[in-house]
């Protein structure tokens, strides 16, 4: 009789054991489900990004400022150098086909990359998801790259048309020039910054490398601003609403579209 109670009472023991782990697993359950995973930039780990397809498109960028050195070292040296001297802009504003230079195409590739590179990290580390959903991580980075060449060929596109609607050629060629050789620069930036902050898990290079694209970028309005003026016709109120409207806006909604929850 005393065996048949202690087996009723180690049986009754173990059922609220099984209930209790049953309702532990419900809890850990229903919170897991409650947690919102769209965490600050803080909260997630650095290394949630594929590191080898950043690797391959940081080398492929690399591999491409590579090229324009070896192929045209002159032209990469005043590219470069117009970014600090707005006497060699001024002068590289008046060679023919600058753009249309194989070493400036291949400079374009290589800050197209940079930039859906540092679209790619940013999307993920603030919003811990991506904009483009269901779809290998090559695949989303070259989308960013295609949104970065249309939002650039836009911007060339009306900025030439703005140069030929009010007979200012050459200003409108420094703003070309002006955003092209920053861009560049700011590119460089990207794909030297983004692989080491992935690699080594360190989120203040990551911090740092935006923190020099905002310089960047003010020093590219600043720059644009300055050169506007050299065409004495156009007012102070014209140059700043054609800054708000050519740089600013349209910063706003790509912005939008790589943090939609944000803007």
């Amino acid at each position: 009789m005393v065996n048949q109670v202690d087996s009723i009472n180690i049986a009754t023991s173990n059922a609220e054991i099984a209930v209790d782990t049953v309702a532990q697993h419900i809890d850990t359950a229903s919170f897991l489900q409650s947690v919102n995973f769209n965490s600050t930039l803080s909260d997630i780990p650095i290394n949630i990004i594929d590191n080898n397809w950043v690797f391959i498109f940081s080398l492929t960028g690399l591999i491409l400022l590579a090229w324009v050195r070896n192929f045209s070292p002159i032209r990469f040296a005043m590219i470069f150098s117009s970014v600090f001297s707005f006497r060699q802009l001024e002068s590289l504003v008046k060679e023919r086909g600058v753009f249309h230079h194989g070493a400036s195409i291949g400079l374009v590739i290589m800050t197209l990359l940079g930039g859906a590179l540092f679209a790619y990290q940013i999307n993920y580390l603030f919003l811990g998801e991506l904009v483009i959903n269901d779809n290998l991580p090559y695949v989303v980075i070259l989308r960013f790259a295609i949104v970065l060449s249309v939002f650039w060929f836009l911007k060339v596109l009306v900025v030439k048309l703005i140069g030929v609607l009010f007979k200012a050629k050459y200003s409108a060629g420094l703003q070309l020039l002006n955003m092209f050789t920053i861009n560049v620069v700011a590119g460089l930036t990207m794909l030297l910054i983004i692989p080491i902050s992935i690699f080594t898990e360190q989120l203040f290079l990551t911090q740092i490398n935006i923190a020099i694209v905002l310089v960047l970028y003010s020093y590219r309005i600043v720059r644009g601003f300055i050169s506007g003026r050299k065409e004495n016709r156009f007012s102070f109120v014209y140059i700043i609403l054609y800054l708000c409207t050519l740089e600013i806006i349209p910063v706003i909604l790509l912005m939008k579209f790589i943090l939609p929850e944000y803007f």
